[in-house]
């Protein structure tokens, strides 16, 4: 069990860093665009 709830841990950190750049790219893309 606590195998499977680290990975599941690390899956979602990933995610949720994937996240973050995405939207850190979108949020650059919409500034570079209003300009």
């Amino acid at each position: 069990m606590e195998n499977t709830h680290k990975s599941g841990d690390i899956i979602q950190c990933r995610e949720y860093g994937y996240h973050i750049l995405y939207k850190k790219r979108t949020r650059c893309i919409v500034q570079y665009e209003t300009r």
